[in-house]
């Protein structure tokens, strides 16, 4: 079981959760029952700072949920961590996708680059379709370079 939790723990890391809120969210979501950020703080082995931390993170993205049972508030996991998918790729478009559009429209040399890559894969797709692309490779050429 122990082996399950970490690489539940490392796919959530990856999709962009810290070390401490990988570990929190994943102590709940393993857990039998809801927990007290003591109890999170005793199975972590985090400070009660970063515990609270960290669930003010997972709880601002729907992963933790937070409920009073018996006077006292535990808190749960949201097992639909599909959530961090989502995030995930807003975060891959923002950071990465839209600065190079951005560049794409100021940068001459970008802007050719691109074109010229679109054509490129426009043709190789296009050979592929008409079955060009074996007709396309000197097979002679091959031959003389396998030895042949």
């Amino acid at each position: 079981m122990e082996e399950i939790k970490n690489l539940f723990k490392k796919m959530v890391s990856y999709l962009g959760l810290d070390e401490c809120s990988s570990t929190v969210y994943t102590t709940l979501y393993f857990s039998e029952k809801p927990l007290t950020v003591k109890e999170i703080v005793d199975k972590s082995g985090y400070s009660i700072a970063r515990v609270y931390a960290s669930l003010s993170i997972l709880m601002d993205i729907n992963l933790v949920e937070k409920k009073r049972d018996m006077g006292q508030i535990v808190l749960s996991a949201n097992p639909n961590f599909t959530i961090l998918f989502d995030n995930f790729k807003k975060n891959l478009m923002m950071n990465y996708l839209k600065p190079f559009s951005e560049l794409e429209e100021k940068d001459k040399t970008i802007t050719t680059l691109v074109y010229y890559s679109k054509r490129l894969y426009e043709n190789f797709l296009s050979m592929i379709d008409n079955n060009d692309l074996l007709a396309s490779i000197d097979t002679e050429e091959y031959a003389e370079k396998e030895g042949r």
